[in-house]
């Protein structure tokens, strides 16, 4: 007997700013038979006509675009520095309370030994962002499973989405990398190349 597959359904999701007039129209696939289609296949030219559109307070701002903590610079054995995922969302919600959210672009992807994975930064609404976040990926990996690394794209995501609306942009200056390394960090030479660490604060 052939198999009749149920229709797809689509339902509307509310969010926290629904009153609001520009406020992001979500659409979900109700359906345990058919794979989710990608956010990025539903409502682009509406997506693009309200991106840019989000009003913040003066208080807000301040928040978002602080200057960077110099002390909560961490920095990686190649010598780049960066902000762990908690910083970002720290200063989100800070800045917006529960009002935020990273929306997947679809689930993860693995992609040779990498782990793929597309977010929206969405404020009150309204789509502000969206980045591609990754994480290395090595099936027998025993101390980082799927599951962990896929988290490692999602935080990799929140970082690029927070850079990309201009928040703890100094990571991207030379001047400060330089200046902050003089003062922060120190380097060793190992195995033909220099490596990389934070210095010991007494």
């Amino acid at each position: 007997m052939a198999l009749t597959r149920k229709p797809i359904i689509r339902e509307p999701l509310t969010t926290e700013s629904k009153d609001e007039q520009n406020a992001w129209n979500f659409t979900k696939i109700v359906s345990t038979e058919e794979t989710p289609r990608k956010l990025s296949e539903f409502d682009m030219k509406h997506i693009m006509e309200i991106s840019g559109s989000l009003d913040i307070t003066e208080e807000q701002e301040k928040i978002l675009f602080d200057n960077v903590p110099e002390n909560e610079i961490l920095i990686r054995t190649d010598g780049l520095i960066y902000l762990p995922w908690a910083f970002y969302s720290k200063r989100l919600s800070n800045a917006f309370k529960m009002k935020w959210s990273l929306i997947p672009d679809g689930g993860p992807e693995v992609r040779e030994e990498l782990i793929i994975w597309g977010f929206y930064l969405v404020i009150k609404g309204i789509p502000v962002s969206y980045s591609i976040g990754e994480q290395e990926f090595t099936e027998n990996n025993k101390r980082m499973n799927y599951a962990q690394c896929a988290e490692g794209a999602k935080s990799n995501a929140i970082m690029r989405c927070c850079k990309g609306i201009g928040m703890a942009l100094e990571l991207w200056d030379q001047d400060f990398i330089s200046k902050w390394k003089n003062k922060y960090a120190v380097s060793s030479f190992k195995d033909g190349r220099s490596v990389w660490r934070k210095k010991v604060v007494d």
